[in-house]
Formats: C-alpha cells, structure tokens, sequence
C-alpha cells in the first residue's frame, strides 16, 4: 500500500494561499525549521497545532492531515475496547467538578487559570449551560479567569453559533 504524504497536501494548501514558510510559521506561532519539518513529515503535530494550521490554511484538519491508500477506501482496524479507569474519578470531569473549580478560580495564577478554563471549556460540552452559570458567578470575583473560560468554551464547541448567542445572552 502506498501512502500519499501529508506534507504535499499542507505544501499544496501553502502555495495556494501565497504563505511563505516563515509567513505560516509566525501565523501559526512557530518556527519556520518546525513547518519545514511538518512539511517534510519529519514531524507530527499537535492537535492544537494542527488546527491552527487547519484554520489558517483554509482546510479541515482531516482534509490537511488525512491519509488516502491505493486502491481506495482505508480499512477499518479492530481496537481493543477501552479499559475502565483505574482510579477512582479519572476521565471526563463532569459539572460536579464546577464548585472545585471554583475554589481553584482563587489563586490567580497562570498556571492555575490555564488550567481551571481547559476544565471547564470540558465540562460545557456536555453541560453549557451548568458551565456558564458557574463562569457567571466568576465574572465579579475574577474578570480574567471569566474572560479566559468564555474564550476556552467558544473554542471548544468550534465557536458555535449557538454556543455565541448562549453567552451573548447571559454576559451582554
């Protein structure tokens, strides 16, 4: 089976778009030796890194990045099921992880922020509305942790419209 590179098809959409490598490069906030790399498929590149180079080339990240084989469509291949968590409270954080988060909100640093909006950006995909509430009542005691949270919700649910007119309506 002979598979066609991924590096001809981010050179292809690059070229198309007049971008240097360099231009892409300070686009997507990297180096220039890291597209080269990409390009040349000596490297593989985050998810976040590969949407925003989706995003700013104009493609899907499965259009960018996907793998085509000779002789037509992939096969699909069996996977093991995936095992149970083996601690306790592993896996995807639920609206119950809401009032830790808020006790987390009280430490003011980077880091801490960082990573209290990735949380809760999660919880709201399968709770927007639980989450929204919860970064409502944030917005007075920490603005920046709030605005960091909004940012990371709109994100995660692809910028939605309807995620949009949600936060809209509840912040003004």
């Amino acid at each position: 089976m002979k598979q066609v590179r991924r590096s001809n098809r981010v050179r292809e959409l690059r070229n198309a778009k007049k971008l240097t490598q360099a231009g892409l490069a300070q686009a997507v906030g990297v180096t220039r030796q890291t597209i080269i790399s990409l390009e040349d498929n000596r490297f593989n590149p985050s998810l976040d890194l590969a949407f925003k180079i989706s995003r700013i080339l104009g493609s899907t990240v499965d259009g960018l990045f996907n793998y085509e084989f000779e002789g037509g469509k992939k096969k699909a291949v069996a996977r093991p099921k995936a095992k149970p968590p083996k601690s306790r409270g592993a896996g995807e954080p639920t609206e119950k992880i809401l009032p830790l988060l808020g006790l987390m909100a009280a430490r003011r640093d980077a880091g801490t922020m960082k990573r209290v909006s990735h949380l809760v950006a999660r919880v709201s995909l399968k709770s927007p509305d639980k989450a929204l509430e919860t970064v409502a009542g944030w917005r007075k005691k920490n603005p920046e942790l709030a605005s960091k949270c909004l940012r990371a919700i709109r994100k995660a649910h692809g910028n939605s419209r309807e995620v949009r007119e949600k936060i809209r309506k509840r912040f003004g």
